[in-house]
């Protein structure tokens, strides 16, 4: 069963991810989320300052921001 933690509804939010790379490195991204294609999630990536996308099967834990927060930004 695959489970997708991000969906349309997310888009334009930012985030924290647990993401797990190819090569099994796990790693914390705060990301802003661009949109879906496919399964991948297109965001900006504030840890590598820049756009990113993350395979979906690869995100393994899902934070959101309140929506405060968010907007101090």
């Amino acid at each position: 069963m695959n489970k997708s933690f991000i969906n349309k509804s997310h888009i334009g939010c930012t985030v924290t991810i647990i993401y797990e790379s190819k090569s099994q490195v796990m790693s914390k991204r705060t990301i802003h989320i661009l949109g879906i294609k496919d399964e991948y999630v297109i965001a900006y990536c504030y840890l590598r300052k820049g756009v990113r996308r993350f395979n979906q099967q690869r995100i393994l834990g899902l934070n959101m921001k309140k929506r405060q927060e968010e907007l101090s930004l």
